[in-house]
């Protein structure tokens, strides 16, 4: 009998313990859980960025895209970055991750604001774009919900031109009726477009496929000099 009432108490004991290990092993699960949440609240800071909406006072206001170098107004959902006690902002979805990895990278590319002189004098040097590849203009263009960059492309009469255009978000399409292209451009897909320049003068180009309520926005132009 003895025995018997030690083996209870020994086998009492050790399920005793097991208990208290279980509900250890629940607590941590149950701090880790907390961790993990505190985690996704702060899905929003990374790399000392932290990315928001725009806020009402700031819809309307004129910016340049960081990334992109487009000029653009603020609008309800446009995407910002906080960073070093300063706001930037971004034209399109494809913004804010190059941005994430290396805003430095951004924040020190010169870019120039509305109202900058530097961008126009730029224009008025009739400063070419792109660069010469194997004896073709090679001109690198994305399109984005709502717009182009560059939205002005110049170049020169009898220039062999390749346009590697790209749609950073949702399918788009670029079209320049004088010279009779119109390609489709499948989201996050690079198309090759090659023509020759030869007719002078300044030439619309829109985007040739409805890609949402800003889809009439998607203009810009390409200035053939002679």
């Amino acid at each position: 009998m003895k025995k018997l009432l030690l083996i209870a108490v020994v086998v009492g004991f050790i399920a005793a313990c097991s208990g208290k290990d279980e509900n250890h092993n629940m607590e941590d699960n149950k701090m880790s859980g907390q961790h993990d949440m505190m985690g996704m609240k702060n899905d929003g800071v990374d790399n000392g960025v932290v990315f928001r909406e725009a806020r009402t006072g700031e819809v309307g206001k004129p910016v340049v895209c960081p990334v992109m170098g487009t000029k653009f107004k603020v609008k309800a959902k446009t995407q910002v970055a906080d960073y070093k006690g300063k706001s930037y902002y971004f034209c399109c979805a494809g913004c804010p991750g190059p941005f994430k990895s290396d805003p430095e990278k951004y924040i020190n590319k010169p870019a120039s604001m509305p109202g900058d002189k530097s961008g126009m004098m730029k224009k008025k040097q009739g400063m070419l774009s792109g660069e010469i590849v194997d004896g073709v203009r090679e001109i690198n263009i994305k399109a984005f919900q709502f717009g182009f960059s560059p939205d002005t492309i110049i170049v020169k009469k009898g220039e062999k031109i390749r346009l590697k255009a790209i749609s950073t978000d949702v399918n788009h399409g670029i079209g320049i009726k004088d010279y009779k292209i119109k390609r489709k451009l499948p989201a996050k897909q690079e198309q090759i477009i090659e023509f020759t320049a030869d007719k002078s003068g300044e030439f619309h180009f829109h985007c040739s496929i409805y890609c949402g309520a800003g889809h009439g926005k998607m203009h810009g132009k390409m200035i053939v000099k002679e």
